[in-house]
């Protein structure tokens, strides 16, 4: 299962939102969402779980051990299950079945193999998610905000750049056991952080987009995010567009109307990324204020 998204089923807490059962092969879920389900987002057997964004659930992910070896890399677990007193996962152990995953109910010994917690303050740029909106606001019975919960992400330590595109190339294969796009590079014997970037920015994540986008790295969750880093940003308040072309690298591609908090954000990780190197954000003089509400 490939680029999906999960949300809002099941009537009671006991329905889970995907059950992969006994019997089968393995199955693999990768660049997909599950958020706002009444409970179990997933119960799964001999399943492979990668770059997948799992927030907002009533209940926690379920993996079984009793036909082959389930596994989860490269994903955002965020809030799910009273994730403040409860596991947000069962069945799997922080060995080399989990890795590279950003969990907010993560516990010290579990923080190995790359394995990190994640903070509950979504606007926490260098601890939380940065999701573009979560809307937590929502109320329960109010189905259509929840459905409209946006899991793509904004500037984010602990997002930007941490995945691991050779976990990634191992465990996503095509019908044919292959991984499904071959290298563009010419002298290259592979196994290199060169040779699995490039077979990855060839795949796409759940927006669409480069599943390797921009220079930070591959992102854990469903999501790239498109703002790319540098150390110094420009944003043109005046300018309305919506073009990805409008990156922030300079006055000509200048951030444009709305995304001054997420230059401020990129601007922040930059910096925690890079040793603490200062970073900096120019703003094009307006007659009258933006408009928008900021954090700093």
């Amino acid at each position: 299962m490939n680029r999906c998204d999960f949300c809002i089923n099941g009537a009671t807490s006991a329905v889970p939102a995907v059950t992969i059962g006994e019997g089968g092969g393995e199955a693999l879920i990768y660049n997909s969402v599950f958020h706002s389900n009444t409970g179990s987002p997933l119960i799964a057997t001999d399943t492979k779980v990668v770059n997948c964004t799992f927030a907002l659930n009533g209940g926690e992910i379920k993996f079984s051990d009793k036909q082959g070896n389930s596994e989860m890399h490269n994903s955002v677990l965020w809030r799910n299950n009273g994730y403040e007193t409860t596991a947000e996962w069962t069945g799997l152990t922080a060995t080399g079945s989990m890795s590279y995953n950003a969990i907010s109910s993560l516990s010290p010994e579990y923080e190995v193999n790359n394995n990190v917690s994640l903070s509950s303050d979504n606007n926490n740029v260098l601890q939380g998610p940065n999701f573009f909106d979560p809307a937590l606001s929502a109320a329960n019975y109010d189905n259509w905000a929840k459905a409209s919960r946006d899991f793509r992400v904004n500037p984010s330590a602990k997002i930007i750049g941490k995945a691991s595109p050779k976990k990634y190339v191992e465990l996503v294969k095509d019908l044919t056991g292959r991984y499904p796009f071959k290298t563009r590079l010419s002298g290259t014997t592979g196994d290199t952080d060169e040779y699995y970037a490039d077979l990855v920015m060839q795949d796409f994540d759940l927006a669409n987009n480069s599943r390797y986008y921009g220079s930070a790295g591959m992102e854990r969750g469903a999501y790239e995010c498109i703002a790319t880093l540098s150390r110094v940003l420009y944003v043109n308040p005046e300018r309305v567009s919506s073009s990805a072309d409008y990156n922030g690298f300079s006055w000509e591609r200048a951030y444009t109307k709305g995304n001054l908090q997420k230059a401020i954000d990129a601007a922040a990780v930059y910096s925690n990324v890079h040793n603490k190197e200062k970073s900096y954000v120019f703003v094009k003089g307006m007659a009258t204020s933006t408009g928008e509400t900021i954090t700093m």
